[in-house]
C-alpha cells in the first residue's frame, strides 16, 4: 500500500498537467475564431454570452444524463458564487482594457497572473515558490514580453487598471478555487458558476449589445469560440483540483503562445525572430518547472 498510494497520487498529478496544458492549448484557438466572429459583425459580449450559454446548456444537459445534476452543498454554493465574481472580473477588464491600451499591452499585464498566483499562494499557504519556480514564473514573464511584442505607445492608466483587475481575477481563482471544489463535484460548480456569469452578462446584452455574427466565416468563428470555451472550461476545472496552483498558472502560459500559432497559420500574421525566441523562453520555462517539481 505505501507503494500504491504514491504512484496514484502521481498518476493524478501528471493527468492532471495534461489537463491543464490541453485546457491552456485550446484556449489559445478560441482567440483567433473569437477574431473570425468579430469580423462576421459581432462583439465581445455577445461572444462571451454565447460561449456562456453552451457552457451551461452542454455542460447541463450531460450532467442532468447522467444522473450527477444535484443541488449544491451551502459551501459549494458559495464558491460558486465568488468564481464567478472573480471570472467577470477577467472577461470585463481584459475586454475593457482593450478600449484604452493595445491588446498586446493588456494580453502581457493580464499575464501577470502567474506571479501573482505565487504571491497569493505563498501568503495564504497554498502551495510553495521556491527559488527555482520564482526564476521560471519571471522567466516566462519575460518571454511573454518578447512573444507579444507590446506596444508601449499609449499606456492610459484605466487600461493598465483594468487589465490588472483581469490578472488579479484569474490570480485568485487559480489560488483558492481548488479549496473551494474539494470534495465537490467540480463540472456541477462550473455549471453553476457560468449560470452566474450568464445572469450577469444578459444586462449589457439586453442594452442593445447582442449582435449576432452574419457572414459564414463569422457564424464558423462563433460556434468555434463556443466549442473551444467548453472543452477549455471543464478540462482547467477538474485540473484545478489536483494540480497546485503555482504550477497551473505556469502551464497556462501556453494559451497566448498558441494563440499567436494559429495567427500566423491560420491568418497569414507575421511573426518576428524575437517573438520566436520569447516563445520558446515561455516553453522552456515551463519545461523547467514541471521536470523540478516532478523530480522532487
Amino acid at each position: 500500500m505505501s507503494v500504491a498510494a504514491p504512484s496514484a497520487s502521481r498518476l493524478s498529478a501528471g493527468f492532471g498537467l495534461g489537463l491543464a496544458a490541453f485546457s491552456a492549448a485550446t484556449a489559445g484557438f478560441g482567440t483567433t475564431f473569437a477574431f473570425l466572429a468579430y469580423e462576421g459583425g459581432s462583439n465581445p459580449i455577445t461572444v462571451v454570452l454565447i460561449r456562456t450559454a453552451t457552457f451551461v446548456v452542454v455542460v447541463g444537459l450531460i450532467l442532468a444524463s447522467l444522473g450527477r445534476w444535484t443541488r449544491l452543498s451551502r459551501r459549494a454554493l458559495i464558491g460558486t458564487l465568488w468564481m464567478a465574481v472573480t471570472l467577470a472580473m477577467v472577461s470585463l477588464g481584459y475586454q475593457g482594457s482593450v478600449a484604452f491600451i493595445p491588446v498586446s499591452l493588456a494580453a502581457l499585464v493580464l499575464y501577470l497572473f502567474p506571479l501573482l498566483v505565487g504571491l497569493f499562494a505563498v501568503v495564504a499557504g497554498r502551495d510553495r515558490v521556491t527559488a527555482g519556480k520564482g526564476s521560471a514564473l519571471v522567466a516566462a514573464f519575460l518571454g511573454l514580453a518578447l512573444a507579444l511584442g507590446p506596444e508601449f505607445g499609449v499606456l492610459d492608466w484605466r487600461g493598465i487598471a483594468l487589465a490588472l483587475l483581469a490578472a488579479a481575477g484569474v490570480a485568485l481563482t487559480i489560488t483558492f478555487g481548488g479549496e473551494a471544489m474539494r470534495d465537490q463535484d467540480p463540472l456541477l460548480m462550473s455549471v453553476y458558476t457560468n449560470i452566474w456569469m450568464l445572469a450577469v452578462l444578459t444586462i449589457p446584452a439586453a442594452w442593445g449589445s447582442f449582435v449576432l455574427p452574419v457572414t459564414p466565416l463569422g457564424i464558423l468563428g462563433g460556434t468555434g469560440v463556443a466549442a473551444t470555451y467548453v472543452i477549455a472550461f471543464v478540462c482547467w476545472c477538474l485540473a484545478l483540483t489536483v494540480v497546485k496552483p503555482v504550477r497551473l498558472a505556469a502551464l497556462l502560459n501556453i494559451e497566448p503562445l498558441v494563440t499567436l500559432l494559429v495567427a500566423w497559420l491560420a491568418l497569414g500574421e507575421q511573426l518576428s525572430a524575437l517573438q520566436f525566441i520569447g516563445a520558446a523562453l515561455v516553453l522552456a520555462s515551463i519545461v523547467s518547472l514541471s521536470v523540478s517539481t516532478a523530480s522532487r
